[in-house]
């Protein structure tokens, strides 16, 4: 979906309520929404008016923040906000399709009165000032982009024919998943709901099947093609986190159907078309992001929900076909996570001066979604160390976090800091699948005894200053279950 346009009409009214206005463009600009405010755009030497005016004509929709300050002088048609006044005016009169200006409110009157410009009194507007913000704001993004939460109820089945989703359509691929999506949002137990993941394994393996790269897509457009169809599988992101959210609220979630969903999808790793006998690295990266992805939000989901047992059963979990190593058959849950080599060949034929390609899009798309960046970045690095404590300072069963890069901007130590207080000890020891705190300290100081003998020292990008941060720098040995 394309990104609507929005300029924010406001007055200067102070240096705090500038701030205000940053955050809300910053925030409708984290939703998809590609918002500016004046201060963004407006160089010294560019003619104001002109500038507006092109600003109000080329946006989709123009918000108007609605304070004190902006009532008083759109009524005196005086300042900057008088002269978007005078541009915005005439439009909201005359024009048939008045929806493009959108009245935001930001301050209120002792009475509870809304600030509004004499103009736009008898609009519908948002109210920012409320406690359920949150809701006003959900409600407003959904405005801009077109796409309300209420709408009118369908008057009845249509023929066949006439539901049928056109071939041509680039959305239909998705159909069967977010069906599967909306029956699981019901919460309602039923026997229509039995077996969702599984239903969801076999759309989801349409889907990689329908998106498979030939020889020559790949040959021809090496750059692009991998890029494409990691674009085309991002929408598998929020309807999968709804199933996984609603199977657990209906405590109906099986891990071994978990378990098997990545059994199934990883065969499509080196699967050719029909007809299809050659091939080259790279062909697949677009399917192992997205297993990569959806694994990060997998785990991402348990955590969240505090299933640690759950979580313990997935992550200890071996994967038939998951082949690391020759002639062995399974692998844990650190062979999902592959090196994409098309991802490199786009980088370096751009130019494009990017540590990792795959980190970048794996955030980027995070930000869309209801766990965010950070949420993932903390999943990533979690997986990383639950590797370490199985496997020790195993250079071949190490969960590369692609996404550490990201770490300084949210404090990795928070994940393992908790560990100081024995409540959370005991979940992380059910997490890990340990039995008391005495295994959790002997499996640290093995950690640190094998790392003292390995030759290769820290982990991390070749391109990075930074290194993945060390199992013992997160986890304080003489600190854990140390307080109630």
């Amino acid at each position: 979906m394309e990104s609507p346009k929005v300029f924010i009409s406001y007055s200067h009214t102070s240096e705090e309520y500038k701030i205000k206005i940053r955050e809300f463009a910053k925030m409708l600009r984290s939703h998809g929404i590609d918002a500016t405010i004046d201060e963004w755009e407006l160089a010294g030497g560019k003619d104001i008016n002109v500038f507006m005016e092109k600003k109000i004509r080329d946006s989709d929709k123009v918000i108007i923040a609605c304070d004190k300050n902006y009532s008083e002088k759109a009524n005196s048609r005086s300042g900057g906000a008088g002269i978007e006044t005078y541009i915005i005016s005439p439009e909201v009169y005359s024009k048939h399709d008045q929806t493009k200006y959108i009245p935001v409110i930001f301050e209120k009157d002792i009475d509870g009165i809304a600030y509004v410009p004499d103009y736009l009194k008898t609009r519908f507007y948002y109210d920012f000032t409320d406690e359920n913000m949150n809701y006003s704001e959900e409600m407003l993004i959904r405005d801009i982009f077109g796409k309300p939460k209420f709408t009118k109820p369908p008057m009845g089945e249509a023929p066949v024919y006439i539901a049928e989703y056109d071939e041509v359509d680039p959305k239909s691929y998705m159909n069967g998943i977010y069906s599967l999506a909306r029956v699981s949002r019901s919460k309602i137990k039923s026997i229509q709901q039995n077996n969702i993941i599984k239903k969801f394994t076999v759309e989801l393996s349409n889907i990689y099947n329908d998106n498979l790269i030939t020889y020559n897509e790949y040959k021809n457009d090496p750059i692009n093609i991998t890029y494409k169809k990691i674009e085309i599988l991002e929408p598998l992101i929020e309807p999968y986190i709804a199933i996984l959210e609603a199977e657990l609220m209906n405590n109906s979630l099986n891990v071994n159907d978990l378990i098997l969903m990545f059994e199934e999808v990883i065969k499509y790793d080196k699967f050719l078309k029909p007809n299809e006998n050659t091939s080259t690295d790279g062909m697949w990266d677009h399917i192992n992001f997205s297993i990569y992805e959806l694994f990060l939000y997998t785990v991402a989901v348990l955590k969240h929900h505090e299933k640690s047992t759950l979580l313990c059963e997935f992550l200890h979990a071996n994967f038939f076909g998951l082949n690391r190593f020759q002639n062995k058959k399974y692998c844990d849950f650190v062979g999902l996570n592959k090196h994409l080599p098309s991802l490199e060949v786009r980088k370096t034929s751009l130019q494009l001066q990017r540590i990792s390609l795959h980190a970048d899009l794996i955030v980027e798309r995070a930000e869309k979604t209801k766990f965010k960046s950070s949420t993932i970045v903390k999943t990533d690095l979690y997986l990383a160390y639950y590797s370490e404590i199985k496997h020790s300072y195993d250079i071949y069963n190490f969960w590369f976090p692609r996404l550490y890069i990201y770490e300084s901007m949210f404090r990795h130590d928070e994940l393992f800091e908790r560990l100081i207080s024995k409540r959370y000890m005991n979940v992380f020891l059910i997490e890990v699948g340990m039995k008391d705190k005495s295994e959790l300290m002997a499996v640290i100081q093995k950690y640190k005894d094998d790392f003292a003998k390995n030759e290769k020292g820290n982990r991390g990008y070749s391109q990075s200053f930074s290194s993945v941060p060390l199992l013992t720098s997160v986890i304080n040995i003489d600190l854990i279950g140390t307080i109630e």
